[in-house]
């Protein structure tokens, strides 16, 4: 699976790298009262050199070491989510999931139909990544966006189902695409929303997640 960009409505990313960017000032500072550690270091080696590489160096590898922890693990925190409001989606979840129509794609009588299987949603601050598999197909998230939605999170994307060779041959499925829009439990542990194939497939039905605990 491949993670990509997706938005987080209602929020400015600016303000992070604001903050971020408050953090090397502060270092700046230090570095200018020679506390920097690599500049104490070079300035042993080479003390004509002080006077600037040292500062600039120290401060690039600053900021992108904060970036970098703050978009794998620090933005997952509970205060950096409550004060910037990021909703952590990110896990392992079982899904039962019922096909409601069109009529074509039910069985006969028109009984709605029922399939399980699991989605895995890798999340950073900056990318995203939802990969559903069931028993016929899987399928992968090729754009995302998540909002607020009165303290819950709500996931939308689209993405490109690819069914396998048995289902292909013997069911007649193709290749298509989708969209689908899930909402969490303020909790984390289940969510629930709809869904709707086109472009190869046309079924919509609705779905259910419960998340997996790997530490039991």
């Amino acid at each position: 699976m491949s993670d990509h960009e997706y938005s987080i409505l209602d929020h400015d990313r600016g303000r992070i790298f604001q903050y971020i960017g408050t953090g090397i000032t502060i270092l700046a500072t230090l570095y200018a009262a020679s506390w920097g550690l690599l500049g104490q270091l070079v300035t042993r080696i080479f003390p004509s050199v002080w006077g600037f590489v040292p500062k600039t160096l120290d401060s690039g590898v600053a900021f992108a070491v904060l970036y970098f922890a703050f978009n794998r693990w620090f933005w997952r925190n509970w205060v950096c989510r409550k004060l910037f409001g990021f909703h952590n989606v990110s896990g392992e979840w079982s899904v039962a999931g019922t096909t409601l129509g069109p009529a074509e794609a039910l069985p006969q009588g028109g009984e709605p139909r029922q399939w399980a299987g699991n989605v895995k949603i890798n999340q950073q601050w900056t990318k995203i990544g939802v990969h559903l598999r069931t028993k016929t197909s899987e399928s992968f998230s090729l754009s995302a966006a998540v909002k607020d939605h009165d303290g819950e999170a709500l996931l939308m994307y689209s993405y490109s189902n690819e069914p396998a060779a048995r289902a292909r041959t013997a069911d007649g499925l193709q290749v298509h695409r989708g969209y689908c829009e899930l909402r969490f439990s303020e909790d984390g542990k289940s969510a629930s929303g709809w869904y709707f194939n086109n472009m190869g497939r046309v079924t919509y039905g609705e779905m259910a997640l419960t998340k997996i605990d790997r530490r039991t």
